[in-house]
């Protein structure tokens, strides 16, 4: 094709048609201008349908992943707001002081199980990916990554204030249960479904059933870990409202979006 274009201005010039070889050569300038334009414009066309797929990608990802938190945030809000109840119990409890329940294996599940944590911790690799390596900014919707940064800043807000506090809850009921009760025992309500057994097991352990009842210390942190647990059901429940179900129908729109425009081309 060079050699055809190079003939053809050697004849202009051989047969000294100097204003039409002008004329011929801007044309081919021209040409190859319009080439390359058109190149760069396929390969800008190509880098696009790169990262747009590659975006899509990450956007799939990431609804797994809200997908699987917002499956944990149900399981643990659920687990929550057992433990109210299980605290109701042991306040009912502390209340009537009646010696005869310290044989009841429920009762002292319920002793021991309040004192166990319920706090949630959200699993986002590929948000901390994109995030480390800058790439956060391949999230076109904006109003889809102002979602995610929101809710990753109130998680942290969370863990750090109102979670950590609610843990401090815990950590002062059980130091107070230990002081009548070994922590050994927790071990055995789950080993030993027989009551005989359990009991016989578990009195060979510290165990101050009426101790603990009897003290007016334990209402105070019973109902303080009762709180807690009141508190972290309304977050988890606003975060799941508010945070959770807004991203991942707007994950899901974007996606299905970019599906069909991708089978229409």
């Amino acid at each position: 094709m060079i050699k055809f274009f190079r003939k053809i201005r050697q004849n202009l010039l051989m047969e000294n048609k100097t204003g039409k070889y002008f004329k011929y050569a801007f044309g081919e300038v021209v040409l190859v201008m319009i080439g390359i334009l058109l190149a760069l414009q396929v390969n800008n066309w190509n880098e696009l349908r790169k990262e747009n797929k590659k975006e899509k990608l990450y956007l799939t990802q990431l609804f797994n992943e809200f997908k699987k938190d917002s499956t944990n945030l149900e399981w643990i809000t659920g687990l929550a707001e057992s433990k109210i109840n299980q605290a109701d119990t042991v306040i009912q409890l502390i209340k009537i002081k009646n010696s005869n329940l310290k044989d009841s294996i429920s009762a002292v599940r319920n002793i021991f199980l309040i004192g166990k944590g319920t706090n949630f911790e959200p699993f986002l690799p590929t948000y901390e990916e994109l995030v480390s390596s800058g790439q956060f900014a391949i999230i076109k919707n904006k109003q889809i990554s102002d979602k995610i940064r929101a809710y990753v800043a109130r998680m942290q807000g969370l863990d750090n204030f109102a979670f950590q506090e609610n843990k401090q809850r815990k950590v002062t009921y059980n130091t107070h249960l230990y002081n009548y009760m070994s922590s050994e025992i927790m071990p055995l309500i789950w080993e030993y479904r027989n009551t005989l057994t359990f009991w016989k097991l578990a009195r060979e352990k510290e165990m101050n059933i009426q101790g603990f009842l009897n003290d007016p210390e334990s209402m105070i942190i019973t109902q303080n870990v009762k709180s807690a647990e009141m508190e972290n059901t309304y977050l988890y429940k606003q975060t799941m409202n508010v945070h959770i179900i807004p991203i991942l129908e707007l994950i899901r729109k974007e996606v299905n979006e970019r599906t069909t425009r991708y089978n229409r081309n």
